[in-house]
């Protein structure tokens, strides 16, 4: 039953975002696990997985960097119409992906995602559940 929850809780996320097309969840080799598509949706959810493979090869070449970047809180991909938010989560194993038109609020859409990032990471099929963790990022019981 773990699919019908995430499917249930992209629903629920959507319903926050008013006006969004699409929302996956996706392991990072960019594989659909879920996805909630409005009806306005013209791009098939699988195609999302494509942005996930390319900010794999970001992540790779800061880890190389001399550079100190720290964990990547979320990527943001604009186009002329609309933009696709990448949020890791479940410690970088998955992301949500969120396409919108510009016109839904950036702003709310990564209050949402941030949001509904824990119960996403916890409906996951064969995902433990991850410590809770304090404003600057440590593990809390």
């Amino acid at each position: 039953m773990p699919e019908m929850k995430i499917k249930d809780l992209l629903s629920e996320m959507a319903g926050e975002l008013a006006g969004t097309w699409v929302i996956i969840i996706a392991d990072n080799d960019g594989m659909l696990i879920s996805s909630w598509c409005s009806p306005d949706n013209k791009l098939p959810p699988e195609t999302l997985g494509v942005f996930i493979q390319t900010i794999n090869s970001t992540v790779d070449a800061f880890k190389q960097s001399t550079a100190e970047f720290g964990k990547l809180d979320d990527v943001i991909f604009n186009t002329a119409v609309s933009y696709q938010l990448i949020k890791p989560i479940a410690n970088g194993e998955c992301f949500i992906v969120v396409s919108a038109p510009r016109d839904v609020p950036l702003g709310m859409t990564r209050m949402v995602a941030n949001n509904y990032a824990p119960r996403l990471e916890q409906a996951i099929p064969g995902s433990e559940p991850l410590p809770s963790r304090n404003g600057i990022g440590t593990a809390v019981h």
